[in-house]
């Protein structure tokens, strides 16, 4: 985040967001994120893929499937259904100093973890 002091246009490549006051209090949420409070993955997560799904409103059964959910994410590769995740803003395809581009950084293991978890299921 360093890298993105005082330059709006950086920081909104950064997080995604457009307006310069959003990208200051993503940029806030991302320098907060060791230790911050949690939220499971499928709650954290909203959007139009997420907001059909319901996660509060599941019932036991359909819980059950969800926890075979895995979100693909910018800060930890991969995070289950129920996985804590903190609040932050970070585009996949975002740029982070020496480690490069996101999907770069993260293939490797994600194509380990998912080839393993994917064996054997649909």
């Amino acid at each position: 985040m360093a890298e993105t002091a005082g330059d709006p246009g950086a920081l909104a490549r950064l997080t995604g967001v457009r307006s310069e006051q959003a990208a200051r209090t993503a940029a806030a949420a991302n320098r907060a994120v060791l230790g911050a409070p949690t939220l499971p993955a499928g709650t954290r997560y909203t959007g139009v893929v997420w907001a059909p799904l319901d996660p509060a409103g599941l019932t036991p059964p359909a819980r059950e499937r969800a926890s075979g959910i895995v979100v693909v994410s910018a800060l930890g590769g991969l995070f289950a259904f129920d996985d804590p995740v903190p609040e932050y803003k970070l585009k996949m395809g975002a740029r982070l100093g020496s480690l490069g581009p996101l999907p770069a950084f993260w293939r490797p293991a994600l194509t380990a973890a998912l080839a393993e978890a994917a064996t054997g299921r649909v």
